[in-house]
């Protein structure tokens, strides 16, 4: 019989809106609680459902993650990259699969930390989920779970919140649509559709960085191409909002054209600051197509006995 803890069991009996039934089918981003050892799949669409819980474990050591070998879990937002393929792992720690996260994202790179080989995998023995916080960073759940998992997420796109404890007044995760985070990408977008360089860089916060750029290279950078273009035209659609104690993130469907250049990008837009005003400190994009769904590369991987981290890992061609 499968034993679940404490935290896990109150959990349970304090969410609201547990649907009975879930389908893969239905849009979901993942949702961690350390302390209350919980990993739960909830809406992409409504912020008040949760459809599918989990007992999860995380880093041996409590806190953010700050350095390769802390053994702590990050916390933040996160985006699903790839299935690592159980033949590529290390079946004591890692169990028959794994979804390698986006750790460090760049916020995180912006904050200077390290490590990297964070996952959601399984685990050597179900029964090791007793002792809620055994892992070298990532977090690991049930095997028939963690083999559920792997068929469901979408990589570079199911978003994945990592919070330390999830208090009801803090709503963290995706927000309500309409937000004036929403309003915020839409008026950032307007801006740079503007050409108007100085208007669009007000959005940006004094410490962004992205592509090797600082905010000051990257003013310049969009300063040059306005006058190489004759028009810029951008349109957001399907926008989110994800909420962390630590910034937020929205990510949404853009669609880019100017006389030179078009393109279709999944974006994400990292922001801190007040929350009636913040300001974009970190940004990537996936250049998209339409079309069948592509499916996800196994990773190889290393692993690094003497720090107890995954090593960086690569593609297999």
């Amino acid at each position: 019989m499968e034993k679940f803890s404490f935290a896990f069991l109150m959990y349970l009996v304090a969410t609201p809106l547990l649907a009975e039934d879930f389908s893969p089918k239905e849009e979901f981003y993942i949702f961690v609680d350390k302390e209350a050892n919980v990993l739960s799949l909830r809406s992409a669409v409504d912020p008040e459902k949760v459809l599918k819980t989990y007992p999860a474990i995380s880093g041996l050591n409590a806190g953010d993650k700050i350095n390769e070998g802390d053994r702590k879990t990050p916390e933040g937002i996160y985006v699903t990259k790839s299935r690592v393929g159980g033949g590529q792992l290390y079946p004591p720690l890692h169990g028959p699969a794994g979804i390698a996260l986006n750790y460090p994202n760049p916020v995180d790179r912006i904050n200077g930390q390290t490590g990297s080989g964070i996952w959601i995998h399984g685990v050597n023995d179900d029964s090791r989920l007793e002792k809620k916080f055994d892992t070298r960073g990532c977090v690991a759940v049930g095997n028939e779970n963690i083999l559920k998992l792997v068929d469901w997420f979408v990589s570079d796109k199911t978003v994945v919140v990592i919070v330390d404890k999830e208090l009801p007044r803090n709503k963290w995760g995706l927000q309500t649509p309409g937000s004036l985070l929403e309003k915020r990408v839409q008026g950032w977008a307007s801006a740079w559709s503007s050409q108007m360089t100085e208007d669009y860089i007000e959005f940006y916060h004094p410490d962004f960085k992205s592509k090797n750029m600082n905010r000051s290279q990257w003013r310049n950078y969009k300063a040059s191409l306005n006058k190489r273009y004759k028009y810029i035209h951008v349109e957001v659609s399907k926008v989110r909002t994800f909420k962390h104690s630590k910034y937020w993130m929205t990510q949404f469907e853009q669609r880019y054209e100017s006389n030179l250049f078009s393109s279709v990008t999944l974006k994400r837009l990292y922001w801190v600051g007040a929350e009636n005003n913040p300001m974009i400190i970190a940004e990537d994009s996936l250049e998209t197509h339409e079309g069948p769904k592509i499916a996800a590369p196994v990773l190889s991987v290393k692993v690094d006995e003497q720090i107890g981290d995954v090593a960086s890992p690569e593609v297999a061609n």
